[in-house]
Formats: C-alpha cells, sequence, structure tokens
C-alpha cells in the first residue's frame, strides 16, 4: 500500500516574481518581459541577476519545463526521472499493477511488389522466454521487505511515498537459489520466426499486432507483438496512398506530340 503522508508547502512561484509576471502569464507576456529586461534593466553588469532571469526565461518559455515547474516547483526540474512524465505515481502503480509484459516493436521491410501483392512473410525477433531448466525459479518471501514488496519511505517534494524493495524489487518474494541456465534472471532471450500474413496494398508504417507472442516472465501474460510495415523505395514507382506515380524524363518534343514508352 502506498502511504501519501503530510503535504508541504511548495515554491512554484519563484520565476514568475523574478520576471515580474503572473502565474497565468501568456507565452507572449513571458517573451515581453525578457525583452524588456535586456532593453531597459539599469543593472546589465550584475551577473547574478542576468543569470537569474536568464534561468527563469529559459524555464518558464518551455512549455514542458513550465508545466512541471508549475506542479512540482525546482524539485521536479531537479529530478525528473523521479516524476515519470509528471506524475511520481505512474511507475509505481504500474509495476504494482503489471499483468502483462511490454509491447515488443519489430520492423519488417517489404518491397513495392510485396504490397502490391501482398502474401506471407516471415519475421525474426528477439524474445524472452521463460527459462527452460528453472521454470522461472522457485520463489521465498522476501525478508527485507516482510513480503510487502515495499521499501523505505522516500520524499519528493510536496509528497512522501514508499518505494520498491531493492531486494525483491517489489515483487514480495525472491528466488531461492540462482538458476545456473539463466544466472538467477528466469528468463533466456532467443531468436524467433513468426510468420504474418500482409494484406494486398498494405501502406507503408501499417502496424500489426500479435498477441502474446512477445516476450515472457514468470507470473505474467506474455506480451505482445507489433510489427511495423516499411516500404523499400523503389527505382521506378513512387507510391503515393493507392495511386503510383512513374517519373521518366522526356524531350519538349515528346511532350508536345506525345510519345509512348516502351
Amino acid at each position: 500500500m502506498i502511504s501519501i503522508f503530510k503535504k508541504i508547502a511548495l515554491n512554484n512561484t519563484k520565476y514568475y516574481e523574478i520576471m515580474g509576471l503572473e502565474k497565468n502569464a501568456t507565452p507572449q507576456d513571458i517573451r515581453k518581459a525578457f525583452r524588456k529586461f535586456n532593453r531597459y534593466h539599469p543593472k546589465k553588469t550584475d551577473l547574478d541577476r542576468v543569470k537569474e532571469i536568464n534561468n527563469a526565461y529559459e524555464i518558464l518559455r518551455d512549455p514542458k519545463k513550465r508545466e512541471i515547474y508549475d506542479k512540482y516547483g525546482e524539485e521536479g526540474l531537479n529530478n525528473p526521472e523521479i516524476l515519470e512524465d509528471y506524475n511520481p505515481f505512474n511507475s509505481i502503480f504500474n509495476f504494482i499493477n503489471q499483468k502483462k509484459c511490454g509491447v515488443k516493436f519489430v520492423k519488417l521491410n517489404i518491397t513495392l511488389e510485396d504490397a502490391y501483392n501482398g502474401g506471407r512473410k516471415e519475421v525474426e525477433y528477439d524474445k524472452k522466454i521463460i527459462c527452460p531448466k528453472c521454470k522461472g525459479g522457485t520463489k521465498i518471501t522476501c525478508v527485507k521487505c516482510n513480503s510487502s514488496g515495499f521499501g523505505i519511505q522516500q520524499k519528493i517534494s510536496s509528497i512522501i511515498l514508499q518505494t520498491k524493495c531493492d531486494e525483491c524489487y517489489g515483487r514480495g518474494k525472491i528466488i531461492k537459489d540462482t538458476c545456473e541456465e539463466c544466472k538467477g534472471k528466469r528468463v533466456q532471450n532467443i531468436k524467433r520466426k513468426i510468420g504474418i500474413d500482409l494484406d494486398r496494398g498494405v501502406p507503408d508504417r501499417h502496424k500489426y499486432k500479435m498477441a502474446n507472442v512477445g516476450d515472457e516472465f514468470p507470473d505474467i501474460e506474455a506480451g505482445d507483438l507489433i510489427i511495423e510495415i516499411f516500404l523499400q523505395e523503389h527505382k521506378d514507382f513512387i507510391r503515393k496512398g493507392a495511386d503510383l506515380w512513374y517519373k521518366c524524363k522526356i524531350s519538349l518534343y515528346e511532350a508536345l506530340t506525345g510519345v509512348k514508352e516502351p
């Protein structure tokens, strides 16, 4: 269970105050304030002040950085890897609720003729499978977290939360004996081939989803495989949507009188 404790005051107005702006300032207001400082500030020789203004401007001019600052203050800017796309709960919730391995993406290069005719193609890709020798290993209760899956409490900006146990990685159990085959990783890497039926006229960058044939890991469902189609450049034809364009050089006389290509 994730614990949220006392909220503390969050300073996310400092940069606005430095530039003499309100928090609802528009991008135009921010640029105008910065230009005004550069043009009229009487103490341009004050390097600390110049640095302070430039730093505030660099944060507020960037929509993503400004969003982080507005939500989490300077702590969020200094620790973006903790925020997980600005939400400190995402990585923990995703880990706890994980029931399926992540999606694996594979590229398949095909010719224009392949796209026109369709048909079956074979794709080779790297895949993780559950170790065939230890079958994922025999698990026992993690002593460090007493099977809770959580370790020490961690303070992030305005909240305090519990981190996953670094011994069992939040699963509450550890492997009893290390397998010589997989070295305790519980999975092995292999090469695997799979057949895919291309639709006639399949477009460039089209994606085919193959359910449950991606990576495997003990205790959760195998991941999906996404095969993305990449159309190779043709020496004569250019494909634009459902049309084929042919490019060739002709003389002015041929353009005026017409010509029949062999």
